[in-house]
Formats: structure tokens, sequence, C-alpha cells
């Protein structure tokens, strides 16, 4: 159907957060949301294949460029209603409680304000479990949520843009007569990997993003071999390894190399396949693109990180959120048993090559503070990222970046190294 209207409202994450996150990248702390630009400008590109006329409204980035949250929800609304969308995709991904009740409240605002359209939450880092909870503390105000690995179900709206029944869609949980439904999960196979467009990156107005972070981040493969209970991964994405095609790698590349930024690889297993790794590397290598990856310290030999030297990454960032050394039952219950000289070892290995080292920590996962610099001391990485924990099958009552519980660890980390800080904000991670 042509001349469809698609919104895309990404209200993400509410205003205290946002403002907590610009204080924290003012006092020269790297904010780091990992794939939400790249995935949002996928979804686009997969609507206006359906010649619909597309349009984003953008609540984190007008905050952020602003730093004045006044009328800017009101503005947003106006913006939508002049738009007179068919269908507002809502791309969501704080899932607090206090969140809940703002998007409670904008629709209800959104209703007053006279826009008539069909809202579907989306939440691509929702397990189902999580995702029917919060569903059904929406109800009234969202009818229907897409959840996991949503791309699969955009390829069958792109197909019937009418959407009249939804028992037609996979990872769709809904409501109907008062009860909630929910269908089947669908993997994305490889050949839908392979044949989806290449991002939007000019619909979305990239740039905008490039303020908070100057990476744009992609993932190459989905799924993970791994269970580790901590990590939703699994589930949404499943334990099957898919891949883009190599030659696929290099036209996205390409448009990211018009974009003069750092690339952050997120893939959740790219040792899987290390032949299909190591032209990866070489793709880069052969393209001059700066870059960064995420790997497992259990998994990574010389070999590896010499490659990936020799291909220009600037960074690997090692996860670090939980090893045996300081909780070993809780380690081997989340399924990583991971040790600090493990750790320590690959770190090693990559000063040797002269490529910096960022470790992945997730705080709640240590015993003390000490236990953290006792990290540092010994890996010796040039910067750490800081990821609250953020259980995806409960949602939350508080968040510990907004209510302040990240304050004196960083304080007590910048008094005794002169190392980089990040912050994983849950900004929306998920993939390409």
């Amino acid at each position: 159907m042509k001349n469809k209207r698609i919104g895309f409202l990404n209200l993400g994450i509410d205003v205290e957060k946002i403002k907590k996150l610009r204080k924290y990248s003012q006092d020269g702390i790297e904010i780091d949301y990992p794939e939400f630009p790249t995935r949002l400008a996928s979804l686009i590109s997969i609507m206006k294949e359906t010649e619909c006329e597309v349009e984003v409204f953008d609540l984190i980035i007008d905050y952020w460029l602003r730093g004045d949250s006044q009328n800017l929800e009101g503005n947003m609304l106006s913006s939508l209603k002049d738009f007179s969308p068919d269908v507002v995709f809502i791309y969501q991904q704080d899932y607090s409680l206090r969140e809940i009740k703002r998007l409670a409240l904008i629709l209800k605002r959104a209703k007053h304000s006279g826009i008539n359209t069909r809202w579907i939450l989306v939440c691509p880092r929702l397990t189902k479990k999580t995702a029917h909870l919060l569903l059904n503390k929406l109800r009234g105000k969202v009818p229907s949520l897409l959840y996991g690995e949503i791309e699969s179900t955009f390829l069958a709206i792109k197909e019937n843009l009418q959407m009249k029944n939804l028992k037609e869609f996979s990872n769709m949980i809904y409501i109907n007569n008062g009860k909630i439904h929910v269908n089947d999960i669908q993997h994305l196979t490889n050949d839908m990997i392979n044949k989806m467009p290449l991002p939007d990156f000019k619909s979305l107005k990239i740039k905008r993003y490039l303020k908070i972070n100057n990476h744009i981040s992609v993932a190459f493969s989905r799924g993970c071999r791994f269970h580790c209970k901590h990590c939703p991964t699994a589930e949404i994405y499943g334990n099957m390894w898919r891949n883009l095609k190599i030659e696929n790698i290099r036209k996205l590349l390409e448009r990211i190399k018009i974009l003069k930024t750092v690339c952050s690889v997120t893939d959740h297993d790219p040792l899987y396949n290390l032949k299909w790794f190591t032209e990866v590397c070489m793709l880069f290598k052969e393209l001059s693109i700066p870059w960064i990856c995420r790997l497992r310290a259990d998994l990574v030999n010389e070999k590896i990180i010499n490659n990936l030297a020799i291909s220009g990454c600037r960074r690997i960032v090692f996860g670090a959120d939980i090893l045996y050394d300081y909780n070993p039952s809780l380690a081997r219950h989340l399924g990583k048993v991971i040790t600090l000289r493990t750790l320590e070892k690959v770190c090693y290995l990559c000063r040797e090559n002269e490529v910096e080292v960022s470790l992945y920590l997730i705080p709640e996962f240590y015993p003390d503070q000490k236990s953290i610099l006792e990290v540092i001391n010994r890996c010796k990485p040039s910067s750490i990222i800081l990821s609250p924990l953020r259980n995806y099958n409960i949602i939350p009552e508080d968040d510990p970046i907004t209510s302040g519980k990240l304050d004196q660890l960083i304080h007590y980390i910048k008094e005794t190294n002169n190392l980089e800080i990040g912050i994983c904000t849950g900004l929306g991670e998920g993939a390409w």
C-alpha cells in the first residue's frame, strides 16, 4: 500500500536519566550505547521499501542536544499530530516502573491531543516473560508489543501493512478481548539476514547520535552458543549462529566509512567461525576503518589478537562482568567461568600487540570496590565500561544511574587510577 505514513517514536529513557548521562559526558565519561541507532536505521529501511512515508521522532536526541526538557514532549506530540501517521512504532529501551508510567502518560496526552493512530511498542531487548509483564502494565494504553529479534516481524509487516490479523506476526504480544495473547518467536534466518536492506542513516540523521558517542555500532552475526544466565542474548537471538556474508559486510562498512567515525562491532559470539572473523578483520584493514570489538577472554589467543592488531582494531573490550576468583558459585551458576589469570594474560597479549584494552564490568557482581581495583591493577586496561546490572526478566523499581549508585564507585576509581571510564547506558542494545 503506497503513501501509508509510519512514525518511529524513540522515547528511550526518561529525562532524569538523560540529565545524569549528559553530566557524566561533560565530566569526560564516555557514554556507551550499543547498537540502537544502526538497528533503528535498519527498521526504517525495511519500511521504506514499501514506499511508505517514514518519520522519526526522537526525544533522547532532542533533549541531549538542547539540554532542556521544557515543552519537549508537547513539541513532539504536535509534530506527530501534523505528520498524522497510520502506525507509530514506539522504540523503547527503559523498562523501569517510572518510565512505564511516563510512557502511559504520554500516550494519554497523545489521545487528548487528537492523535488517532495505531501504537505498537517495540522492545528488542526484552524476553518473552518481561514483555508479557510490560504489556500487562500498559493494559489499555498499548494494544500490542514486539520483542526479541524484531526484524523478522518487520519483514512480515512490510508484506502486510494492514495488520488485521495479529496472530500472523511472530514476536508479538497483543491484547484481544481483554486477554493477552503471545505469538511464537521467530529468529532471522541466514537468508533473511543477508536480504535485509542497508541501514538508512540519512533518514535517521545519524550524525546527531554521534554527538553522544562518536562510534557507530554494528553486529555482523546473530545468536550465541553460550547460556550465561545474566544475559538475555541466547533467549532473544537463539543459540543458532547466523551471519552476514562478507560481501554484504563490505557494503555496510562502505556506508559507515562515509561517516568518518569509529566502527564498534558488538557481535555476541564473533569467534564462533574463526575463518569468517579473520575475513572480517582483513576487510577492516582493506577499507582502513578504525574499529573496536568485544570478545570473550577465554576464547582469545595470540594469533587472533595479532590479526586484530594488523587489521587496525583500536580496542578490544573483554567481559569482566563476573570473574570466578571473586564469586565462584555465582560464576558457575551464571555459566561464565573466566578467571582473573585468563583475563590478565589476554590483556598482556593486547598490550604487546599495541591494542588497547577495555574491561566491561558489572559492579554488582563484585564483593567490594577493592576487588574491582585489583582487576584494574592486574589487567592494566586503558579504560573500563561500567554496566549497572539490568535484569531483563523483571521490571526494576529504580535505575542505578539516576539513583547515584555509580557515583561513589566512579570517584573511587578516579582517585586511584588514571584511566578512561565509560558507562553502558542501556539506551538500546540489540544488533544491527
